[in-house]
């Protein structure tokens, strides 16, 4: 959205039954949070301006929103699975931000257009990311097809594959029970499922179908 409201809506009806204004920016990536109890619903989302912020739906009030960091477009943004303060953010500037949800401040870029030999022969474009289940590293998908593995927390690409070069990727799913495997989609509709070789190192990928 481009000035910054918010819609929900009932399947079955023609008119939204919830409208909210979530800030003067305009929006362009959100999910729906877990709802325990009485905080009611809550939404992830990405600003215009570069921050992220999280909204309750509910009590129709901004809970927290970052600093200001991408300079492109937001296309995904994911909480850690194993520490809940990390949330990650990932644009078309080619870099993965990680940000401390509770102190809102900015932890580390990860910026894939310039931390190895091969990134600075491609420009990079991040489309998806997706938490290890267990520690900071993070997996995130491209523009050029590429798959890759970093230490979120240190800015250090661990590994890569690119089942097939030059077709972009937009969406990365790490396995959640059995973090050797991960899977990728690209734009022509293929699946792959890309196996970590050196587990836990995750310095070795492999694509196994």
């Amino acid at each position: 959205d481009k000035i910054g409201v918010v819609q929900c809506w009932n399947v079955a009806s023609n008119e939204p039954s919830m409208t909210n204004k979530i800030g003067s920016k305009g929006t362009n990536n959100m999910i729906f949070l877990d709802s325990k109890g009485s905080v009611g619903p809550r939404i992830l989302y990405a600003l215009k301006n570069g921050a992220v912020a999280v909204y309750n739906l509910k009590r129709q009030t901004t809970e927290f929103q970052t600093e200001m960091g991408h300079f492109e477009t937001i296309f995904g943004v994911q909480y850690s699975s194993a520490n809940k303060d990390l949330l990650a953010s990932c644009s078309y500037d080619g870099t993965v931000r990680v940000w401390n949800s509770t102190s809102m401040k900015l932890l580390q870029v990860n910026d894939t257009n310039f931390n190895s030999a091969q990134a600075k022969l491609e420009k990079k474009i991040i489309y998806s990311i997706s938490w290890h289940p267990t520690d900071s590293k993070i997996a995130m998908t491209t523009v050029n097809g590429n798959l890759m593995v970093y230490d979120a927390l240190r800015n250090k690409q661990l590994s890569h594959v690119s089942p097939v070069p030059g077709e972009a990727s937009f969406c990365c799913q790490w396995n959640q029970i059995d973090p050797k495997l991960l899977v990728m989609t690209t734009a022509a509709s293929a699946a792959y499922v890309i196996e970590v070789k050196d587990y836990p190192a995750c310095k070795s990928l492999e694509v196994v179908k």
